[in-house]
């Protein structure tokens, strides 16, 4: 074949630099006859990246606020890529959920969910200031809008609370249009003094209306 030939220490699947640094090679994994120079190359600048040895740092720190109160003098916190991360991190972010499903999943029940970056650039996007996130997200109070009739709570006074609920009003188990057997009973028979007959849909009324 035209190529030049195969130096011995790229057949290895590992191999050290002179700095002693080890790098996995998958030009070791083809056969003799494919380890040309164009290969080596092109591996070298794509699957060699992916299948090196992972490299962990230790990070030892707290996220969050710097302004935080509980913040003691002495707390170290990590750094973030840029200033708004640094100061505003793990802020709450906006989530919608909506528990009336048929599923009782927790991931199943959020609707909408936004991380407080689509917060800042949505405001951006609307040409919102938002140099200062203070003047934007930073409040000691938060207004409550409940689900109750804000008269009924302040003026309580003028109205009539009933604390076992409204009493039962007694409907007539008859609908329209149904077929129903009545039983009629005639007082003056039974020996009674009173004339009158007894219906057994109404055994509280005598000569009851019927239509």
């Amino acid at each position: 074949m035209a190529d030049e030939s195969i130096n011995s220490t790229k057949t290895f699947e590992v191999v050290t630099d002179k700095e002693g640094i080890q790098y996995r090679r998958t030009i070791a994994h083809l056969p003799s006859y494919y380890r040309t120079d164009v290969n080596e190359k092109f591996l070298s600048s794509t699957l060699d990246q992916i299948i090196q040895k992972g490299k962990l740092d230790r990070l030892d720190g707290y996220i969050g606020r710097l302004d935080a109160y509980t913040r003691s003098i002495t707390d170290r916190y990590l750094t973030a890529t840029t200033k708004s991360r640094t100061s505003y991190q793990l802020e709450p972010t906006v989530t919608y959920t909506d528990k009336d499903t048929s599923s009782i999943s927790p991931q199943d029940q959020v609707k909408f969910t936004a991380t407080y970056d689509d917060y800042i650039n949505q405001l951006k996007y609307l040409n919102a200031p938002v140099d200062n996130h203070d003047d934007l997200t930073k409040e000691k109070t938060y207004s409550w809008n409940p689900f109750v009739d804000l008269d009924k709570l302040i003026n309580y006074r003028e109205y009539f609370w009933l604390p076992n609920g409204p009493s039962s009003i007694k409907i007539d188990s008859n609908a329209t249009n149904a077929q129903t057997e009545i039983s009629v009973k005639n007082l003056t028979a039974d020996g009674s003094t009173i004339s009158a007959y007894l219906f057994s849909t109404r055994p509280a009324e005598n000569n009851p209306a019927i239509t």
